[in-house]
């Protein structure tokens, strides 16, 4: 049986490791500063001991009660298929509640599949935001929390 777990981590403490992670997708993901890792909360999860997966909590500026789902990257197509995405969807969802979040957003590209259908498993509905801070064509997410 496959052994995944999911920790939160101090974000400018582990900064090396997700930074390498990040780096994985540099053509979706630009590099992280350290303002992302020490104003969010950061989760890494571990396949055996080994980080196969990261992804943050951060705020959504100017909104003070939003939350934003910042990067999910799974390193492997062998870690794909394990409900990784969606366990950290859920980890940070938590997390949002624990710091008196009231909504969380975020998005996906139009063709991501797997990461749509985690959102709406994961409860949040699909809006056409005012401003896009994203791609034009870019699925965007909100869940309110309360």
């Amino acid at each position: 049986m496959d052994c995944y777990a999911i920790h939160e981590v101090d974000g400018p403490l582990n900064a090396d490791l997700l930074d390498s992670l990040n780096a994985l997708a540099p053509e979706i993901f630009p590099p992280l500063t350290p303002q992302h890792y020490s104003d969010g909360f950061w989760f890494i999860a571990y396949h055996h001991e080994i980080p196969c997966a990261f992804a943050g909590l951060v705020p959504f500026w100017p909104f003070q009660e939003y939350a934003y789902f910042k990067r999910c990257l799974i390193t492997s197509p062998e870690h794909y298929g394990h409900g990784i995405q969606f366990r950290m969807m859920m980890a940070r969802e938590l997390r949002a509640r624990q710091a008196g979040y009231t909504t969380v957003v975020s998005e996906c590209g139009p063709k991501n599949h797997f990461s749509a259908s985690n959102f709406r498993k994961a409860g949040f509905e699909l809006v056409e935001p005012e401003q896009k801070w994203a791609g034009p064509n870019d699925l965007y997410w909100r869940k309110v929390l309360v």
